[in-house]
Order: C-alpha cells, then structure tokens, then sequence
C-alpha cells in the first residue's frame, strides 16, 4: 500500500514537473539527464504481475514531497527518512518492497539470480549484486531466450519458476543506470511458471571467453540455497524448492569474458546438455 501527497518532487501539479516527458527522446552518457517522470520512475520500483486489492495492507509506504527537490519518506515498519532526494526515497521503496516480499510472499522464494526462458524451461544465473547477471540475461534474451527476470528468480514450492519481469537495471561504463522496459527486450514474453533446465554461475571475470565445469546437483542446490533471501526465516521451503529445482537441472559454474563473445558458444552447450539430460 502506497500513499503519495504531492507529485514530482513535490512539484504540483505533474504538468509542472521539470523532468523529461514520456514523448521526449531519452539521451544518455556522463552527464547526460534521462530522468523519466516521478510517475514512471514510481512505476518501475512496483512489484511486476501486481494486482488492486482491497485487503488490508501488511506494509505502507509514504512518500511527500519537501518542494522542489526534496521529499519525505517513511513506511510502517518504522523507516523514516525526511528531506531526501526523491531518487533516495524510491530506492528505499525498492528495498523495503523487495524484503518484504521475498520473505514473507506465500509459496514463493526469491533467489538472487537472473533467469532467462531457454526452448520452453528455465535457465537460472545466481550471483551477488555486481556479478554481471543483467549483462548476461540481456545477451541471453537479445539471442533469443525469454526473459523472466534480472534480478529475482522466484521459485514455487515445487522448483518452477514464476515470471518476475521488472525493468532490466543495466550499469553504464561511467557508473550510472540505465533502464530497460521488459516491453522493449528482443525475446518472447513467458507469462507461466517453468520448469528449471539449467543453473549457470558463471560471473564475470575478463579472460577467457567462457570457461565452465559442471556441478553435481547438490553443488546446484546449495548455489541456490546461498543466493536466497529467506535462506534462514524460510529454511524447510527454500531447500524443498530449490532441490526440487536442481534436482533434473544440468549445472555449470565458472566464469566468462566479454558477454558478447560467450553467449553463443554458452546457448550451444547448455543445449547439447539438457538434450543428453533428457534423453
């Protein structure tokens, strides 16, 4: 549950809002502003796949604008934090929302992990923030694979997964974001949980353009187990799922160089894999 008392950095009404409009050509490089309106900027942080309910809320978030440039923001758990950017308070929104989901979300558990939709199931890629999941899940979906998610991949209580397409967040070379509307991506939208195929850790670590060794699927449940958030308030649930998960995967680890370069020799051998696994 969200409440905003103003709008746009607290400019009100939106039609004053200094910031770019969806029709204006988006630019980017260093010091370049592609600073989308607050409505949007708000809309990318949501949950994907939500829905209106009438229920009451578990959590509520409050975000109200301090003029120009500032707002104030708290939620019910009792964060406060007042003249901040507005920038700072959706981040603070993002997290709060994602904790709150991953550990208390019923039937699903949030893993670390990017994921991608490879001929009809899923590919799983685990890996702390900064290990080049989102490079690699968009060089997986610009080859033709489905995208399920960046950042999340979210298991059901039997090991499949479920779609959670937020905008892919890619790291520019100068340090910032950029934002990619799952809309936008080359690959087929995946609507329904599936089946996990495969699990790759494979982080970035210039060299060689892929070099991997396979794991047991014990070795593939544990690289799941250590990337879930509610590894240790939902222990029974994240190890059900992601040995259900593991357990009829093929699995990879190792490390790759420029992903423009692995992609292709990556998607042939995870389909010569699952191709014997399933003979």
């Amino acid at each position: 549950h969200l409440r905003r008392t103003r709008s746009c950095d607290g400019v009100d009404p939106p039609s004053a809002c200094p910031l770019r409009s969806p029709s204006s050509p988006a630019r980017s490089g260093p010091g370049v502003s592609t600073t989308p309106p607050a409505s949007e900027r708000l809309r990318r942080v949501l949950p994907p796949h939500r829905t209106p309910t009438d229920e009451a809320p578990q959590i509520s978030f409050t975000i109200v604008g301090r003029g120009p440039a500032k707002v104030d923001y708290s939620n019910s758990a009792g964060e406060v934090h007042t003249g901040i950017p507005l920038a700072d308070a959706l981040a603070h929104l993002d997290l709060a929302i994602r904790l709150h989901l991953a550990l208390t979300a019923p039937g699903a558990l949030f893993i670390h992990a990017g994921a991608v939709e490879l001929d009809g199931s899923a590919v799983l890629c685990p890996g702390a923030s900064r290990a080049g999941k989102s490079t690699l899940v968009r060089a997986l979906v610009d080859a033709g694979c489905g995208y399920l998610s960046d950042e999340f991949a979210v298991l059901d209580v039997v090991g499949r997964v479920r779609p959670y397409a937020r905008h892919l967040a890619m790291r520019e070379p100068w340090g910032g974001k950029m934002s990619l509307d799952p809309r936008t991506l080359a690959g087929p939208g995946v609507t329904s949980p599936l089946p996990v195929a495969a699990i790759i850790d494979l982080p970035f670590a210039g060299g060689d353009p892929l070099i991997v060794h396979p794991l047991s699927a014990a070795e593939a449940a544990m690289a799941l187990v250590a990337n879930a958030v509610a590894a240790r308030s939902r222990s029974s649930e994240v190890l059900r799922a992601t040995a259900a998960a593991a357990r009829t995967s093929v699995a990879l680890r190792g490390h790759r160089g420029d992903v423009d370069v692995a992609v292709r020799p990556l998607l042939e051998h995870l389909r010569a894999l699952i191709a014997d696994q399933r003979r």
